[in-house]
C-alpha cells in the first residue's frame, strides 16, 4: 500500500493556510484516495476517482499531495505491485484553457516551495518539477526521456484531439525518408524521385539528402531513425495507414503524372497523420498515476469523442494504471453524465498484465452498470417525483409545517431505518422502503404529506447513492458562514442589520430595490409594450434587458423586436415613443440598480477595498465601467481640493515624494540595514546582533561620507541635499563599520560585503537597472522611479582640505538640528518616519523587543522577512529580486488614488508633518477592516515570496505576480468580457489580485478554472441574475478561496465577527428581476438534492463564457423547504467532516 509521503505537509502553506481544519481536510483526502487506489487488499481497490471538492477548496494541492507520494514510493522500491513496469512520471491534462495549463505548471513549483519540508526541498527540486507540453509528439518525448528529466507532465487536452505541430515541414521530410527505408524496393528510386519533384520548394530533390539537417533542425527532431523505423513496423502490422500512404506516393510518382506539386500535399495530409499515430508506438511504458483536470469537459466523451476523449483514450488511457479525475460540479450533472465521466475506468491498464487488467476493469464497469447506475436512476426518479409533488403543494401549507412534519419522533424514525437499509451493499430493497415510510406518515397533515412521503423516498435513496458513488466519488462542500448575501434592499446602505440574520450565508428572501419614483414608470411602460407585443398572452424575457440599464435595451435584441413589432400599432406605438424617450445613456446612472451598485463600489474604493461585479450583458458592463470611472475621478478631484486645496499642492507632494532631493523621498526608500534588524533568521550570524544604535552615522564616520560625496560630485551642504545619495552613502558608511565590529558569518557576511563595495553608492544594490519604457496608464504619470534609481558616477581626485571642510560643516548642522528637537538630515536613516519600518523606526523595535509586540511590528516583521526570501537564491544573493520587489510596493502605495484616501482632510493636519501622517495612515486598518495598506503590503509581498521561479524569469509565477504590478494600461476599473483576448485577461486578473490596479472589475464572463480574484477582495455583486445557481456559485467561488481576504479579516477580528464575504444580490422589485431571483432561490436550495430532476441546472459546469449561460426559466412556484430537510437529503460524498464551530466564531 501506497501512504501519504511524508517529505511534505499541506499545512506549511501558510500563504493560503489560514484555518488549519484546511490543512487536516487536504490530508485526510490524499490519504483516502492513496487508500482506495492501493488498497494492501487488492479487491479493495477503485483504479479511478473522481475528486470534486468545491471551487476554490485546493483540489490542485490535493491532487499533487497524491502524485508526489506515489513517485516519492516509487523512487523508493516501496510502489505496490499495481505498478510495477510503469515510467517514474505523472501525467496532468488541463482542459483547453491557457489560464489552467499556466497555472497548473506554477502549481508544481508552488507545492515543492510551500509544503514540501525545507530538509527535502532542494531534492524535490530537482524531480518533483513540470515539463508542459502542447504537441502530441512533445507528451511521447517527455514521457520517454531517462534520467533526471522533469516528473511531472503537463499537457494540454486539445493535443489529444488533432492539435498542431511544431516544425511540421521538418518532422514530414524526416518520416518520408524514413518510410522510403521501410518501403525498400516496394518504392524504389526512381519512383521516390518523380516524387519529390512535387515537394515543397525547400525540399532536397535527391531523396538521400532528406535528412540532411543542420544541427538546430536535429534539435528540433524527438526521435532516432531507428525508433520510428521499429515503430513505423508495429504500425504497418496493426493499421493500414502506412499501406495507404504508400498506394498515394505510387499513384503521384507514376509517370506523366501533372501537377504533382498539387498532389503532394496529399501526401503532407498523411505523413503528419502517419506521424501522430506513430506516437501511440514510442511510448513504452505505462503511466502510474494520470490526472485530469475540469473532467465534466468528458462528460459527453466515451458517446461522441468529444475535447480529445477518443485521442486520450487511444494514447494514454490503454496506457495508465490510475486516474485521479478533477472536477467541481457532478452533481449538476445528469445520471447519463455522471456514468459516462466513469466510463473513463474501461480504457485503463491497471495492473501490469492484460488479463488481471482486464479482470480489474470489469469489476470497475459491473460497479457502475450494475450498482452505480440503477442507483442513480432511482434517485433521479426520486428527485423528479419529489419536485412534483414540491410543485402541486397547496398555498396554505408552510415551511415550518413542513418543517414540524420532518422534525417530528415517527420521521426522525423512519429515517434512521433507511438509513441502515441504504449503507446496506447494492441497490435497496424498494419494498422494504415503502413499508418504513408507510408506517411513518400516518399522523403527518394530508396537505404535506405526499411531499414529505417523496421526501423520504428522495432521502433514502440520496443516502444510498452517497454510499455506493461514494468508493469512486469523494467531494467536500464549503462552509458559508463567512459569507452575507445583500439580498434587493438589503444591498443598500441603510440595510445595516443584515448580517444578523441567520440565513444571511445563502441566498434569502428579502424585499427587492424598490423602483418607485423615477424609476417606476420605464418599467410600467415595458410592462405594457411587451403586453402589446404579446397580445396579452404569456410573458417575455425583454424585462431582463430594463433590469440592467435603460440604455442596454435599446442595444438588445430584445429591444431592437419590440421597436419592429409595435412601430406599427397604433397603441403599442405611443407606448414605445413614451419608454424610447426615456431609456439612453443620459439616463443609466439613475437606473435603480446601476445607482445602488455604482454607490457602493464607491463606498467600497473610498474604503480601499476592491469590488467584483459580475454582468452578462456586455452593453450594462460598459456603461458600469463608464458610470463607475467618472465617479471616481470626480471623487479623485474633490479629494484632490479638500486633502491638498488644487493640484499645484499633489504635484508639489508628489515631486517631495519621488524627488532625489526632496524630503518625503526617504518614506520609500529601502534601508537595508533596518531590515536586517528586524530579520530574526541573521541573529545568530555574528558575535553580536546589530541594533538600532548602530545605525547611527557617527561623527568620526562624517569626512568618509563628505568624501564620497565629492568623488560623486553630489552636493551634501546645499539647501536641498540628494536624500538618495545620502541613504546609500550611510549604509555603505555603517555596512564598513559593521562588517569590522561584529564578524559577520554566511549570509550576513555577504550582505555586508555586497554593501561595502563603493558599487553600492554607485547605483542601487549596487545594480544598473533600466526604466521601465513599456509602462503606461491613468497613474504613471504620478510615479517616476528615476530618482530612487539614481546613478552616480565618479569624478576623480578630491582635496584632503574640503573633506575636512565638508564633515565640520555636516557636524555643525546635525547638533544645530539636534538641539533645536528636529530630525537632522544625517539622522533620518536611524530615527526618521519610513513606510517600511513605522513612523518611529527605533519606538517601534523597541515595543517588538519588550514583548508588547502590536500588529504594526508583527506587520513590519513580516514584510522584511519576506523581502528578505526574496533576495535568496540558492543560498545566494539576488539584488535584483529586491530592487523589483521595492518597486512594486513603492508602486502600491505612492499612487496618487492611494495618496489621497491616506492622507487627511486639508484643514486636520500640517504640510510639515505629512510623512508621519502618512506613515501613519499607512499602518493604520484601513475605514470597515481590519487589515492596513501595510497589512496588505505584506500579503502582496507573502504572494511574491511564496511564489515559484524568479522575479526575472518571464515563465515563472513571481514574475506574472509582479508583472502584474507594472502600470501598463491599467485603470481604476476594468473590463473583461468575451472579446477580451487570453493575455489581456490574464494581466487584468493578475493586477485584481495584487493591492494595485484595477480596483474594481467587471467582468461578463471569467470562464473556466484557474482564475483566482480572492487575495484582496471580498466584496462581489451579481448585477446580472441568471435562472442557474451553478453560475453564480462559479463566479461567487472567485473570491471564495483558500487564503482569501475575507479568511484574513476574519482571524485579525478580536471581538465578534464583523468580516464577511459580502455578495450583492440587488434585484428590482416588481419586475422581471424579482421573478427571476425567486426561482434562482429555490434552484440553489436544491442545487444537489435532486439529481437530474425538474430543478436541476442547466448548465452543469455554471460556466459563464458558454452561449446563453444565464440559462433559462423553468417557471418555478414552491414553498421554501426547512434548512435541515435540505441538508439531510443531499447526496454526501465527504471523507473528512468538520464536527468544530468554526475557528473564528
Amino acid at each position: 500500500m501506497i501512504t501519504r509521503s511524508q517529505q511534505f505537509d499541506l499545512g506549511l502553506d501558510k500563504t493560503r493556510i489560514k484555518d488549519p481544519r484546511d490543512a487536516i481536510r487536504q490530508a485526510v483526502t490524499v490519504d483516502a484516495l492513496l487508500d482506495r487506489f492501493f488498497h494492501e487488499d487488492p479487491e479493495q481497490r477503485w483504479e479511478i476517482e473522481i475528486l470534486a471538492d468545491e471551487v476554490g477548496m485546493g483540489k490542485t494541492f490535493v491532487a499533487l499531495g497524491v502524485a508526489y507520494s506515489l513517485l516519492e514510493a516509487m523512487q523508493q522500491g516501496s510502489a505496490v505491485d499495481d505498478l510495477r513496469g510503469c515510467y517514474q512520471k505523472v501525467l496532468i491534462i488541463t482542459p483547453n484553457n491557457s489560464a489552467l495549463f499556466s497555472k497548473w505548471r506554477r502549481e508544481v513549483g508552488e507545492f515543492v516551495k510551500r509544503c514540501v519540508k525545507a530538509e527535502y526541498r532542494d531534492q524535490a527540486t530537482r524531480w518533483f518539477t513540470p515539463v508542459a507540453v502542447d504537441r502530441i509528439d512533445d507528451l511521447a518525448y517527455e514521457l520517454r526521456r531517462p534520467g533526471a528529466a522533469p516528473r511531472v507532465v503537463v499537457a494540454n487536452m486539445r493535443i489529444f484531439g488533432g492539435g498542431q505541430l511544431r516544425h511540421y515541414d521538418l518532422k514530414r521530410r524526416y518520416v518520408l525518408k524514413i518510410l522510403f527505408r521501410h518501403w525498400g524496393v516496394r518504392f524504389n528510386r526512381d519512383l521516390r524521385k518523380r516524387l519529390l519533384k512535387g515537394a515543397p520548394s525547400g525540399w532536397p530533390s535527391n531523396p538521400k539528402w532528406l535528412d540532411h539537417f543542420n544541427e538546430r533542425e536535429w534539435e528540433n527532431l524527438h526521435f532516432y531513425e531507428d525508433e520510428l523505423l521499429a515503430a513505423i513496423r508495429q504500425l504497418d502490422q496493426r493499421q493500414d495507414v502506412v499501406e495507404k500512404l504508400l498506394d498515394t506516393c505510387k499513384e503521384i510518382a507514376a509517370p506523366y503524372v501533372r501537377g504533382r506539386d498539387e498532389l503532394f500535399s496529399r501526401v503532407e495530409r498523411q505523413l503528419v497523420h502517419v506521424y501522430r499515430e506513430l506516437m501511440g508506438y514510442l511510448i513504452k511504458s505505462d503511466m502510474p498515476l494520470v490526472v485530469v483536470d475540469e473532467a465534466h469537459n468528458w462528460k459527453n466523451g466515451p458517446s461522441s469523442g468529444s475535447n480529445g476523449y477518443e485521442g486520450f483514450t487511444d494514447l494514454i488511457g490503454c496506457r495508465a494504471r490510475r486516474a485521479l479525475l478533477l472536477t467541481a460540479t457532478p452533481f449538476q450533472l445528469r445520471p447519463a453524465e455522471m456514468l459516462e465521466i466513469l466510463k473513463v475506468g474501461d480504457h485503463l491498464r491497471t495492473c501490469p498484465t492484460e488479463q488481471d487488467s482486464a479482470a480489474r476493469r470489469e469489476r470497475l464497469a459491473n460497479h457502475r452498470e450494475a450498482v452505480v447506475r440503477p442507483v442513480l436512476d432511482h434517485a433521479a426518479r426520486a428527485s423528479r417525483r419529489f419536485a412534483k409533488a414540491w410543485s402541486k403543494l397547496p398555498a396554505k401549507a408552510t415551511g415550518q409545517a413542513i418543517q414540524t412534519a420532518w422534525e417530528s419522533p415517527p420521521l426522525a424514525q423512519a429515517r434512521e431505518l433507511l438509513r441502515e437499509a441504504a449503507q446496506r451493499r447494492g441497490v435497496v430493497n424498494a419494498e422494504e422502503l415503502e413499508h418504513i415510510i408507510d408506517a411513518a406518515l400516518s399522523d403527518v397533515d394530508p396537505d404535506i404529506r405526499q411531499l414529505v412521503r417523496e421526501g423520504l423516498r428522495l432521502f433514502v435513496y440520496n443516502t444510498d447513492l452517497s454510499h455506493e458513488l461514494g468508493a469512486l466519488v469523494v467531494r467536500h462542500r464549503r462552509r458559508t458562514e463567512h459569507r452575507l448575501y445583500r439580498v434587493g434592499m438589503e444591498y443598500q446602505p441603510e440595510a445595516d442589520k443584515v448580517h444578523e440574520r441567520p440565513d444571511r450565508h445563502v441566498l434569502h428572501a428579502a424585499p427587492g430595490v424598490d423602483v418607485r419614483g423615477e424609476g417606476e414608470l420605464p418599467h410600467y411602460l415595458l410592462m405594457r409594450c411587451v403586453s402589446e407585443m404579446k397580445g396579452g398572452k404569456g410573458r417575455s424575457s425583454l424585462g431582463s434587458a430594463l433590469t440592467g440599464c435603460y440604455s442596454t435595451l435599446i442595444d438588445s435584441a430584445e429591444g431592437r423586436s419590440v421597436k419592429t413589432r409595435l412601430a406599427g400599432t397604433e397603441i403599442g406605438k405611443v407606448y414605445l415613443d413614451l419608454l424610447m424617450s426615456m431609456v439612453n445613456e443620459r439616463q443609466d446612472p439613475k437606473h435603480p440598480k446601476v445607482r445602488e451598485v455604482v454607490d457602493a463600489a464607491l463606498r467600497n474604493w473610498k474604503a480601499g477595498e476592491k469590488t467584483l461585479i459580475f454582468c452578462f450583458r456586455t452593453n450594462t458592463a460598459s456603461r458600469l465601467h463608464d458610470i463607475i470611472d467618472q465617479r471616481i475621478r470626480k471623487e479623485l478631484n474633490r479629494r484632490r481640493d479638500q486633502c491638498m486645496g488644487g493640484p499645484e499642492s499633489l504635484k508639489t507632494l508628489r515631486t517631495r515624494l519621488t524627488g532625489r532631493d526632496r524630503d518625503l523621498i526617504v518614506l520609500g526608500l529601502d534601508r537595508v540595514l533596518w531590515s536586517i534588524v528586524w530579520m530574526k533568521e541573521l541573529e545568530g550570524l555574528a558575535d553580536r546582533p546589530i541594533a538600532p544604535d548602530d545605525l547611527e552615522l557617527m561623527d568620526h564616520e562624517l569626512p568618509q561620507l563628505a568624501a564620497l560625496g565629492l568623488r560623486f560630485n553630489v552636493d551634501l551642504l546645499g539647501e536641498r541635499v540628494d536624500r538618495v545619495f545620502l541613504n546609500r552613502a550611510s549604509e555603505h558608511i555603517i555596512a564598513q563599520r559593521l562588517a569590522d565590529d561584529i564578524r559577520p558569518q554566511g549570509m550576513l557576511k555577504r550582505i555586508l560585503s555586497s554593501m561595502r563595495d563603493e558599487e553600492w553608492v554607485s547605483g542601487p544594490y549596487g545594480l544598473s537597472p533600466r526604466d521601465d519604457e513599456d509602462e503606461k496608464g491613468a497613474e504613471t504619470a504620478h510615479f517616476d522611479e528615476r530618482g530612487v534609481h539614481s546613478i552616480y558616477e565618479m569624478w576623480g581626485d578630491i582635496d584632503d582640505e574640503d573633506v575636512q571642510k565638508i564633515a565640520s560643516e555636516l557636524r555643525e548642522r546635525r547638533l544645530r538640528a539636534r538641539k533645536q528637537g528636529q530630525t537632522a538630515v544625517l539622522d533620518v536613516y536611524d530615527r526618521g518616519p519610513s513606510l517600511w519600518l513605522g513612523a518611529d523606526p527605533r519606538a517601534a523595535w523597541t515595543n517588538a523587543c519588550s514583548g508588547s509586540c502590536s500588529s504594526i511590528e508583527n506587520t513590519l516583521r513580516e514584510m522584511h522577512s519576506h523581502i528578505f526570501s526574496l533576495m535568496q537564491s540558492d543560498n545566494e544573493l539576488d539584488w535584483e529580486a529586491r530592487r523589483v520587489a521595492m518597486q512594486a510596493i513603492r508602486r502600491a502605495v505612492l499612487r496618487e488614488s492611494v495618496l489621497l484616501r491616506l492622507l487627511p482632510d486639508k484643514q486636520d493636519r500640517d504640510e510639515a508633518g505629512w510623512g508621519e501622517l502618512l506613515v501613519q495612515s499607512f499602518f493604520s486598518p484601513l475605514p470597515q477592516q481590519q487589515e492596513s495598506m501595510a497589512d496588505r503590503i505584506a500579503v502582496f509581498l507573502e504572494d511574491l515570496m511564496a511564489a515559484s521561479g524568479s522575479i526575472t524569469d518571464p515563465d515563472s509565477a513571481r514574475f506574472a505576480l509582479y508583472d502584474a504590478t507594472r502600470l501598463r494600461d491599467q485603470q481604476f476599473v476594468a473590463l473583461v468580457s468575451g472579446k477580451s483576448d487570453q493575455r489581456s485577461r490574464e494581466r487584468v486578473f493578475s493586477g485584481f489580485n495584487t493591492p494595485l490596479l484595477p480596483e474594481i472589475l467587471i467582468c461578463t464572463s471569467v470562464g473556466q478554472e484557474g482564475i483566482d480574484l480572492h487575495r484582496h477582495c471580498r466584496h462581489v455583486v451579481h448585477f446580472d441574475l441568471a435562472w442557474n445557481p451553478a453560475v453564480l456559485e462559479q463566479r461567487t467561488g472567485r473570491a471564495d478561496r483558500i487564503g482569501s481576504k475575507t479568511f484574513r479579516e476574519r482571524a485579525l477580528s478580536s471581538g465578534p465577527i464583523s468580516s464577511f464575504l459580502d455578495i450583492g444580490v440587488p434585484y428590482l422589485a416588481g419586475t422581471y428581476d424579482e421573478r427571476m431571483y425567486e426561482e434562482l432561490r429555490l434552484r440553489a436550495q436544491t442545487f444537489e438534492v435532486l439529481t437530474g430532476g425538474d430543478l436541476a441546472a442547466d448548465d452543469a459546469e455554471g460556466l459563464d463564457d458558454q452561449k446563453k449561460s444565464e440559462g433559462k426559466e423553468a417557471g418555478l412556484r414552491f414553498v421554501a423547504l426547512p434548512d435541515e430537510m435540505v441538508d439531510q437529503m443531499r447526496v454526501s460524498l465527504h471523507v473528512w467532516e468538520d464536527n468544530q464551530e468554526s475557528y473564528d466564531e
